[in-house]
């Protein structure tokens, strides 16, 4: 046998090792989720006159259906932070649906593209005010699903959401603002799959 007979050889059982060690194809597969993550607060100028404290960490939970090997869609509640400020604070927690484009890597590691529309909540406490934003979200990601636990993944990812906060004034001769926020996310979780 010559060599590129053999290297030809060596390639297709390399191949079908490879093919024989990878992961069952998940399509189909339901998973739950959390992640704890690092929240950043951009604002147009709502907090401009005031120290606002632009960071902080909280968490999400969420559930998602693997319709094949490239894509899923996801839906999640999170927690998405306590900004703090002189005289008072700001938190957000939000909802959303998202769909997910996945590249597998090898058996083991997936990477992501996450977008997602849904609706945010903030509730600020000086002066006081509570609005609903509908909120559009884009991020990328990786998973992790080791070959000896198949059942867990772990996720890392970073995401951007996308906001336009209107404060409703009670005062007539002040008339209502709207703003554009940006809540910048960087968590790390992990999932169970079913």
């Amino acid at each position: 046998m010559n060599a590129s007979a053999r290297l030809a050889v060596a390639s297709v059982l390399l191949v079908c090792a490879a093919t024989a060690h990878a992961r069952p194809d998940r399509t189909g597969s339901v998973y739950l989720g959390a992640t704890y993550q690092k929240i950043a607060l951009e604002s147009d100028g709502l907090y401009d006159a005031v120290a606002l404290e632009d960071t902080d960490t909280d968490y999400s939970l969420f559930a998602g259906l693997r319709f094949s090997r490239n894509f899923a869609l996801e839906v999640d509640y999170s927690r998405l932070g306590e900004f703090v400020y002189d005289g008072g604070s700001v938190t957000y927690k939000g909802y959303q649906v998202a769909g997910l484009m996945i590249a597998p890597v090898d058996a083991e590691l997936e990477l992501f593209a996450r977008g997602g529309v849904g609706l945010v909540d903030a509730d600020q406490s000086a002066p006081p005010f509570s609005d609903t934003s509908t909120a559009f979200s884009l991020g990328v990601g990786v998973d992790w699903t080791p070959r000896y636990l198949n059942a867990l993944t772990v996720r890392g990812y970073m995401s951007t959401r996308w906001i336009t906060v209107e404060p409703h004034n009670t005062d007539p001769d002040d008339p209502d603002r709207s703003y554009d926020q940006n809540l910048y996310e960087y968590g790390v979780g992990i999932a169970y799959n079913f």
